[in-house]
């Protein structure tokens, strides 16, 4: 109660820094049984995408696995989210969610369901004009990877020569935007503007902040994006800045709070593991097999836990390489000697 009581009234970058805290989320998963249900769920509309990013695993997949999910398996999917009351609904994948033909009806079939639930959207912004800038205008949070500050280095990170165009795009919705009542009201939705932290990018950082901060105002950010490396599946080592932090890994909280469906209804509980999805060890089953619920509950999901907790991360091949773990403060205690196997607590 207090904490909801706190969450009505502190404003955004102390709420951002609440949900980094350990106490804070040591309080909030006993209190609201965060090993009991996810926080959020990804729902990947579809895997078809006009680009073909240097840093991303899209390029990975094989023919059979590009397509636009059937909407009745969409619905599907919502209608078990009963089952996670409070739950974020995140409509993206591996693909570009604007070029879902039905991603309004989507949209419209989520409010339908769960009137208060939150929906976010991740997109490249190459299809965000005209009628689908206005549904997109329906969500709570829109994420816009544009990543660079120069048409340069935009065909360098995304191999398009679309930058004046996008951003032009980008530029028309948040004027879109301000017009909507739903800004107006709810300063909805939040815009968060993509830039991506590499050795070639990071001149252009100071420029992309004074360009874009005062268009997106109260209710957008120019969010700052380290790169990952999609489950080890790939190599982004040439790409990344070069930093000085050793810090040791720790436990996953993806493991914790999320949910990933792809557009075959296959259920993980990272969206990293869809660049490996043919051959994932942490794909927990289908939902045309059993509920959400059920596989939320599964053991290969609680074994994957245990194994993070113990430190034994190489045991599982998803995660033996993977990096998503840094996007994430630790917020996990190190216990200065195993317990029942335990090295995290």
């Amino acid at each position: 109660m207090m904490i909801s009581a706190l969450k009505r009234v502190l404003p955004t970058s102390a709420k951002r820094r609440m949900k980094q805290s350990k106490v804070v989320h040591r309080l909030y998963r006993d209190g609201r049984g965060l090993r009991a249900r996810p926080l959020f769920m990804n729902i990947e509309l579809t895997t078809h995408c006009n680009l073909s990013c240097r840093m991303c695993s899209h390029d990975l997949l094989p023919p059979e696995d590009l397509g636009h999910m059937p909407f009745d398996r969409f619905r599907r999917i919502v209608d078990q989210a009963e089952a996670f009351p409070g739950i974020v609904f995140l409509l993206f994948g591996l693909g570009e969610p604007l070029l879902y033909p039905r991603l309004p009806a989507a949209m419209d079939y989520v409010h339908h369901r769960f009137p208060k639930a939150p929906i976010g959207l991740s997109t490249n912004a190459h299809f965000l004009r005209g009628d689908m800038a206005e549904a997109v205008l329906n969500c709570d949070k829109v994420t816009i990877s544009l990543n660079a500050g120069s048409p340069e280095t935009y065909r360098w990170l995304h191999r398009s020569d679309r930058y004046e165009e996008v951003t032009d795009d980008i530029t028309s919705f948040l004027e879109l935007r301000s017009r909507s009542p739903f800004y107006k009201e709810e300063k909805k939705p939040f815009v968060s503007l993509c830039f991506l932290e590499t050795e070639r990018t990071l001149c252009e950082q100071d420029s992309f902040r004074r360009r874009w901060e005062p268009l997106l105002g109260d209710g957008g950010e120019v969010y700052v994006k380290r790169l990952v490396n999609w489950g080890g599946a790939v190599d982004v080592s040439a790409l990344h800045r070069k930093r000085g932090d050793t810090a040791s890994r720790y436990p996953c909280i993806y493991l914790w709070n999320s949910l990933s469906v792809d557009i075959h209804g296959n259920v993980y509980p990272c969206m990293q593991c869809y660049g490996r999805r043919r051959s994932s060890a942490l794909c927990m089953g289908n939902v045309g097999d059993q509920t959400l619920a059920g596989l939320y509950c599964s053991d290969s999901l609680a074994e994957a836990r245990r194994l993070h907790l113990a430190d034994r991360y190489s045991q599982i091949e998803d995660c033996r390489e993977c990096d998503i773990y840094r996007l994430h403060r630790n917020i996990w205690f190190r216990l200065p000697l195993p317990l029942s196997g335990r090295r995290w607590l």
